[in-house]
């Protein structure tokens, strides 16, 4: 009887030990083929032609978008989603040679480094400034294909770039400027080649190391800076799978992405308004699918906190060159400008109209919610004769000749004063030319497309009208 029951609990082993290797046989039949074959997703994200924009002015609601804060935090928020992110740029960072253009400079490469980006490309605008400020500045991930600079310091610059993602995704960003936007004569230390050879140059190395390394690109990506039809162009290459090309000739110029077949072309929107992202899936390392949006930087997102002391340190500097100029200018002050109580003798009806306009508290409305009152760039628009002889200079020292008064688009009135005085006004007016009748162009010295972008002379000046 004993030996009849061991043989009953050995059948029940048995049988318990194929049900457990029938199980796992299934389970491992149901497990996704290997990663090579799977659906995998890439996002690119991409930004240029940012112009110096470290955070947006915020005086039109409209165009109260972009700026670094608001990138860093989309940037975190993507890669926190997805693993494989590629950041790029496509140039012309900088806008203007002034004290702060440089302070934003500053900032903008600094920004690069904080966001992490993989590689960037420089455009004509980027050597406003000469090599000096890109030498000293840590991001080290220039990516000039076919530019030869000696006075860029060795290791700033790359002719391509490989980047392999945490899927096994190997890409390769090479960057192309266009010739005729650096002047380079009588450089002997800066070169520009043709683009197109360099391009061909590039791509068979490419090929040639991948085959000895078994590790060819699975995508290529060309940052150019160039006339969109010649960056168009490159996508005849079969190698070439995205261009991103950052030259855009002017403000809110928007040129739609551009699909070939599993190919594509797209711009970045000026000033960093949006983060351009391109969405990838691959397959069999090929590109099955390809799509570009543009991501809205408005109030709605969050500055990061991760850029929060290199924000803070321009806005230092900014007020230090405030402060330097104010110091400067102090001593010079000749009153030319009367403020806007001394037109209200005479000019009564005006007056009250002006009280009633948006102008009326340009300053302390608008400037001081947004922490701008020491802002060069602001205060030119938001009071009257800032940085013109005896115009406003700081609200503690003139505080008369904050907000956009009657002189910001009429002229300092002493003389105007003065020739009624005498009382030969027509005379004094005939001379004094800025009391002339205004036109459109007076107002567009501020209402630029960039900054007042739904600007309609004739709609706007009802408003105003005296």
């Amino acid at each position: 009887m004993l030996k009849d029951r061991v043989s009953v609990n050995q059948t029940k082993i048995y049988g318990l030990v194929l049900l457990n290797l029938f199980i796992l046989f299934y389970v491992l039949m149901s497990v996704p083929a290997r990663a090579d074959h799977e659906e995998q997703n890439l996002t690119i994200l991409y930004t240029g032609a940012v112009w110096g924009e470290v955070k947006p002015c915020g005086c039109n609601e409209p165009e109260n978008l972009g700026g670094i804060l608001r990138r860093a935090t989309v940037i975190e928020k993507e890669r926190s989603a997805n693993k494989n992110v590629l950041l790029l740029d496509a140039g012309d960072h900088f806008k203007e040679t002034t004290d702060q253009g440089r302070l934003k400079a500053e900032t903008i490469l600094e920004g690069l480094l904080e966001m992490d980006y993989d590689a960037a490309l420089l455009g004509e605008k980027d050597f406003i400034y000469g090599e000096e400020i890109l030498n000293k500045g840590l991001f080290h991930r220039w990516v000039l294909t076919n530019v030869e600079n000696k006075n860029l310091r060795p290791g700033k610059t790359v002719k391509y770039f490989l980047k392999r993602l945490d899927n096994g995704t190997i890409v390769a960003i090479i960057g192309l400027m266009g010739p005729e936007l650096l002047h380079t004569k009588g450089q002997t230390n800066v070169k520009v080649k043709d683009p197109e050879i360099e391009l061909k140059k590039i791509l068979w190395e490419l090929k040639v190391n991948g085959e000895k390394t078994g590790e060819e690109p699975d995508i290529i990506v060309l940052l150019t800076h160039m006339d969109k039809d010649k960056a168009k162009e490159f996508l005849k290459y079969n190698e070439v799978d995205i261009v991103i090309n950052g030259h855009l000739d002017e403000a809110k110029l928007i040129i739609n992405p551009e699909l070939e077949g599993k190919k594509i072309m797209v711009h970045p929107r000026d000033r960093g308004q949006y983060l351009g992202k391109i969405s990838v899936v691959m397959e069999h390392k090929k590109i099955k699918e390809i799509s570009n949006e543009y991501i809205r930087l408005d109030t709605k997102i969050k500055d990061s906190e991760r850029l929060q002391a290199t924000y803070y340190k321009y806005d230092k500097k900014t007020k230090q060159v405030f402060q330097k100029w104010l110091q400067d200018t102090k001593e010079a002050e000749k009153r030319i400008f009367i403020d806007s109580i001394a037109c209200k003798m005479c000019h009564r009806y005006e007056y009250y109209l002006w009280k009633k306009s948006k102008h009326f508290h340009s300053f302390h409305e608008s400037l001081r919610k947004a922490n701008k009152v020491f802002d060069p760039e602001c205060l030119k628009c938001h009071t009257s004769g800032f940085k013109q002889n005896g115009g406003f200079m700081s609200v503690n020292i003139t505080p008369r000749l904050a907000d956009v008064q009657c002189e910001a688009c009429h002229g300092p009135g002493i003389e105007h004063i003065f020739a009624i005085m005498r009382g030969n006004v027509a005379e004094k007016s005939r001379q004094h030319k800025t009391y002339q009748r205004l036109t459109e162009e007076s107002c567009l010295k501020c209402h630029t497309k960039a900054n007042s972008p739904e600007y309609k002379f004739g709609t706007y000046w009802e408003r105003i009208k005296h």
